[in-house]
Formats: C-alpha cells, structure tokens, sequence
C-alpha cells in the first residue's frame, strides 16, 4: 500500500468507510424492521392490548421480515463496492 501521505490512498479509503457506513446503516434498518415485526404483536399479546381486527396479522408481519431480509441483501449488495 502507498504512503500514509498519498492522495489517492486516502480517497480510497474514505470512500470505503463510506460505503461501510452505508451498508451498516442499512443493515441497522434490517434488524430494527425484524425487531419490530416480532416485537410489536409479542408486546401486544403480553400486555393485554388490541390484536388487529383481522385474522391477517401475520401477513404485515411477515412482509416487514421479507423487507428486513430485502434490506439485508441490500446492504450486503453496497459492501460489493469496496475497493480492494
């Protein structure tokens, strides 16, 4: 690797943190969405609170654990673009 004083060098490993932070960023999207697709009707049945009307619930929640994986991927995607 170049000197700690090449330009060129540091470009490259800025853009790689950015893209770093980019992937963590989704990624934390990722599980916040899985969390809260659990979390949100355990809370609900535990605390006594209302179910949805409909016998669908599940549907909802189980969209929010496919856009959790969906931005999962994603971010994996985003990391493809670290330079060597």
């Amino acid at each position: 690797m170049s000197s700690s004083s090449d330009p060129e060098a540091k470009a490259k490993l800025v853009k790689n943190e950015r893209v770093k932070l980019t992937a963590t960023a989704l990624n934390n999207a990722a599980v916040a969405t899985a969390i809260a697709s659990v979390v949100a009707p355990t809370a609900a049945d535990v605390y006594g609170m209302t179910m949805p009307k409909t016998p669908y619930w599940w549907v909802f929640a189980l969209l929010c654990l496919i856009g959790s994986a969906a931005l999962h991927a994603a971010a994996r995607l985003v990391l493809g673009n670290l330079e060597p």
